[in-house]
């Protein structure tokens, strides 16, 4: 599994972790992100919001269509459903 160049805030109530305790947490965060942070999470989790068409669209094949296609477009929103 590669490690992906991403900046993450471990917090600790135990105080200092040692640099393999740290480590170790990392490659357990990377694990648990690694299934969240999928294309197909992203467009569940979030809708998109197209002022120029005046429609909110959740569909999750549309969305990543939407995205890929026009990933600049003006008044196209994301939104998270949250």
């Amino acid at each position: 599994m590669s490690a992906k160049n991403r900046d993450l805030l471990v917090l600790s109530h135990q105080g200092p972790l040692t640099q393999e305790e740290l480590d170790r947490q990392l490659l357990r965060l990377n694990k648990v992100l690694s299934n969240i942070e999928c294309w197909d999470q992203f467009c569940k989790a979030n809708e998109l919001i197209d002022l120029n068409r005046y429609k909110i669209i959740r569909n999750p094949m549309k969305i990543q269509q939407m995205l890929r296609d026009y990933p600049n477009r003006a008044f196209l929103f994301v939104c998270n459903k949250n």
